[in-house]
């Protein structure tokens, strides 16, 4: 089991995954749009988990809507990263997608599957969802009945961390508090139904894979890409990337890095309004 540490309130510098990922993972507080003078680096090249960000063409879809009524959605939900050293990756990178509810669209002209897509030289790329039918309250396949629907998305890459000596690599000058307190360590990913927490499994103790094309309310969606080994991993505690001298935290030169996002689904304005828990 990949032991987990919690690296807390030193990641401060402006990333994406400070105010989103690192939030969820890490209990993080104070992200802001404010830099500083410490930078994330890495290798050229390498998809790093400092700015992985999860983007939807619509962020609020009125999939439930004046009345009560349904309309079935398909919209754009587009992922967008560069390396450590802010750099905007090569194209062909490919990213992995998975959801709680709805369906991937392919896209005819990608000749990926409908889950996946490849970076363009922008560090961008987008799959099609659409939503799935309203169902009964807390029943599978049937909508999150807190109005939200989730979402994770991976690739292999590096983990972010805070050169906080400006070498380029992560060393003992940039472990602060001598635990791996300068990067962020990544567990398994996971699909959460809830915007905080580690990983849940369902109520009856069953860890469900999206292998199984099976979501069971109650806990998050095991997606299982680390050692493929029916179960959750946590972080390692080492710090997972191709630029490291630290003596004792290098782990592996590359990782499966991810973020995770919530798309509201309700429309405010519907009447009667609508019921989310």
């Amino acid at each position: 089991m990949r032991k987990s540490q919690n690296i807390g309130s030193t990641i401060f510098v402006k990333l994406s995954i400070c105010c989103g990922l690192g939030i969820l993972l890490l209990g993080l507080n104070g992200c802001s749009d404010n830099t500083t003078a410490a930078a994330f680096v890495g290798t050229p090249g390498t998809p790093s988990a400092k700015d992985f960000t999860i983007l939807y063409s619509e962020p609020n879809p009125s999939i439930y809507t004046e009345g009560g009524g349904y309309v079935q959605t398909e919209l754009d939900v587009t992922v967008t990263l560069d390396t450590n050293k802010d750099i905007a990756l090569l194209s062909g990178v490919i990213v992995n997608f998975a959801t709680e509810w709805g369906t991937f669209v392919p896209i005819e002209e990608s000749g990926l599957a409908a889950n996946t897509c490849a970076l363009d030289v922008t560090g961008k790329c987008l799959v099609k969802w659409r939503s799935g039918k309203p169902g009964i309250p807390n029943v599978i396949g049937s909508a999150p009945t807190d109005c939200r629907v989730a979402f994770t998305a991976w690739t292999t890459g590096e983990e972010a961390y805070i050169d906080l000596n400006g070498n380029g690599s992560y060393d003992d000058n940039d472990d602060t508090q001598g635990v791996g307190s300068g990067f962020l360590d990544l567990p398994e990913p996971f699909v959460t139904t809830i915007a905080g927490g580690t990983f849940t499994v369902t109520i009856d103790g069953t860890n469900y894979t999206v292998r199984d094309s099976v979501f069971r309310p109650g806990g998050d969606l095991l997606l299982d890409v680390f050692a493929v080994n029916g179960v959750h991993d946590a972080a390692d505690g080492l710090y997972n990337g191709s630029s490291c001298t630290h003596s004792s935290l290098c782990g592996n030169p590359s990782t499966i890095i991810w973020d995770a996002g919530l798309l509201p689904i309700a429309d405010t304005a519907a009447d009667p309004p609508i019921a989310c828990s």
